[in-house]
């Protein structure tokens, strides 16, 4: 239950009340309440809605807490101490320079058809993901493994680029579902 445990000890750190937290995010109090007992879980943009307000990461309120407090360090997140690598997003729209990494797992907070975890690279920055952006999304969390392995090995052998192979089409980013390959 880490969600539940990170989201009321920031909540708390922030000194705000589940009333008060529920005002700012236009949910009902209840709402809040549930969350923090682990009988649910918010919508994803009420997530970034709530790492907003508390002042916390996506990585925070997901992971574990021996994983958020110590910025990674496990089997899915990896800092690269050897600069950056540049990869391309799964949707092939975009590039990001990256040199850490992290694998979000989503667990039941979307569905039977929606990825099952994602994989963030870090770029920098202090926005409302930490400077963190979402590479892509993955069916099943060993395909987020595999991949991850693959990029640190690439970095390993002083490469500069890699494309992303083993994510899931998705369609929507909110609410994501899988979607059959093209051609396949």
């Amino acid at each position: 239950m880490a969600f539940s445990e990170n989201l009321r000890t920031a909540r708390k750190d922030k000194n705000l009340s589940q009333e008060q937290l529920a005002e700012l995010l236009g949910v009902s109090r209840q709402a809040i309440s549930k969350w923090e007992l682990g009988e649910g879980y918010p919508e994803v943009e009420k997530l970034a809605q709530l790492a907003q307000i508390l002042g916390v990461t996506l990585d925070y309120l997901l992971l574990d807490r021996q994983s958020a407090e110590t910025g990674g360090g496990n089997a899915n997140s990896t800092p690269q101490a050897g600069g950056k690598i540049t990869i391309r997003s799964s949707d092939g729209s975009r590039l990001s320079a990256c040199n850490e990494f992290s694998i979000v797992k989503l667990g039941r907070l979307m569905g039977k058809r929606s990825p099952k975890c994602l994989l963030s690279g870090k770029e920098g920055g202090n926005g409302i993901w930490g400077g963190n952006t979402i590479l892509g999304w993955y069916a099943l969390l060993k395909d987020a493994q595999k991949e991850l392995g693959e990029i640190q090995q690439a970095i390993a052998r002083g490469e500069t680029f890699y494309q992303l192979k083993y994510f899931a089409n998705v369609k929507g980013f909110f609410n994501p579902k899988i979607v059959p390959r093209s051609g396949l």
